[in-house]
């Protein structure tokens, strides 16, 4: 029998987490990073880290919250991997 992971198994770990990045982030730029390009540099990377996972939430969002209809053409564009399973109704 296959094991069953809920959401609420993981959602300590990632509060966790969230609230722990900017800590993290802050003790790199400041003892780390020594030289102003060295500071640049990683402030650059954290915003288009950032800027990527805004972007992936936002072509996500729709398959995560269901808030616009899809056709069966954009569900398939939406499967990134071979294991997701979406489940395509046809009418």
């Amino acid at each position: 029998m296959e094991k069953t992971l809920f959401l609420y198994h993981y959602l300590p770990a990632l509060t966790f987490q969230i609230l722990l990045l900017p800590v993290v982030l802050q003790h790199i730029s400041d003892h780390l990073c020594r030289s102003q390009l060295q500071r640049s540099v990683f402030s650059a990377l954290v915003v288009a880290w950032y800027s990527s996972a805004c972007h992936v939430s936002n072509t996500l969002r729709p398959l995560t919250y269901g808030d616009k209809s899809l056709s069966p053409h954009e569900l398939k564009a939406l499967r990134w991997k071979d294991s997701w399973d979406i489940l395509i109704r046809k009418h």
